[in-house]
């Protein structure tokens, strides 16, 4: 599958920032939960087979925690990059200046837990490296999390055209944040394509991200069947996946299918770990809102479940 390339795989030129460092560009979730605390990274800028960088790059070693959180990918915690300790002196000067993309990426780790602040902090790395896929997938993801929508999809539909410009093909993850975002700005049926292009990536966990995506996109647009079908072949694949196995839950309820629904919140840890979940999900949209809703009608044992929009309306759905 396509990965990272190893600083030792890299020739870069002057205009390269080289940093032989571990994990990279790490979206960290903010579950507070212990049974449902866990954390995601996704791809930095570099996700090529070339041996030279082109300009305003960042080299990193290739590695990558697993991929099982949908909702990681919808800005809620920072992006952060490591540095080495002592730069090349060929690098030096990048790294000498307050407006420095070394500098930026620091200032950007240190405000991880401030949204507002990141979001700023990751807009003064792209006015320092304007050609730089991953800055706009960072920014893009936060301002997701800050309900930005319009502005999301604008910073992930650029990652996405600098991905493709510069390695002939977006990321995974890219293209799941993307549809994400034109899932909250209403387009679900585009998002779907955005989640089929990302199962074209073979970085692992990409798959089983993009088929949960693809469920609960499914579900928000009332084709309920293919919905837990899917959801059902995700938890196949990766059976350790909390995010869609909670979800179910709420889908199976919807589908009549009680047994089934009490079965998927048991295997979570019950329904006060799955009433976490969603109280979650729903001040996060890391679901969407009528998967919230389903989840909300199961936990109420009730045939109808409300939920708040991305228009900030709350909405009764009945199943």
């Amino acid at each position: 599958g396509r990965a990272l390339p190893t600083s030792s795989q890299v020739t870069s030129d002057m205009s390269c920032v080289q940093l032989n460092t571990t994990p990279v560009v790490c979206r960290r979730s903010v579950r507070n939960t212990s049974a449902i605390k866990r954390a995601a990274c996704r791809h930095c800028s570099i996700r090529c087979e070339s041996k030279t960088i082109d300009e305003s790059c960042v080299v990193v070693n290739d590695r990558q925690t697993s991929q099982t959180s949908r909702r990681s990918l919808l800005g809620l915690s920072a992006a952060a990059i490591g540095t080495t300790a002592a730069p090349k002196p060929s690098f030096a000067a990048l790294f000498g200046g307050k407006n420095n993309l070394q500098a930026a990426f620091e200032a950007a780790m240190k405000v991880q837990d401030d949204p507002v602040a990141l979001e700023a902090a990751w807009t003064e790395c792209i006015r320092i490296a304007p050609n730089n896929a991953a800055l706009y997938g960072n920014r893009g993801t936060v301002r997701l999390g800050l309900k930005r929508f319009q502005e999301a999809f604008e910073d992930l539909e650029k990652a996405r055209d600098l991905e493709r410009a510069a390695y002939g093909y977006a990321s995974g993850f890219t293209m799941v944040a993307l549809g994400n975002a034109r899932g909250a700005l209403g387009d679900w049926e585009s998002a779907l394509e955005d989640f089929d292009a990302a199962q074209e990536d073979e970085y692992p966990g990409v798959k089983a991200l993009a088929m949960s995506s693809t469920a609960l996109a499914k579900f928000e647009l009332k084709q309920d069947t293919e919905a837990v079908s899917v959801a059902k072949s995700v938890l196949e694949e990766a059976p350790d996946y909390q995010d869609i196995q909670a979800a179910l839950a709420g889908l199976l309820w919807a589908a009549g299918d009680k047994k089934g629904a009490q079965t998927n919140s048991d295997a979570i840890g019950g329904n006060d770990v799955l009433q976490n979940f969603v109280t979650i999900e729903q001040d996060t949209f890391g679901w969407p809102p009528r998967t919230i809703a389903a989840v909300n009608a199961y936990l109420s044992e009730s045939s109808t479940g409300s939920a708040i929009g991305y228009d900030g309306v709350s909405t009764t759905y009945t199943f």
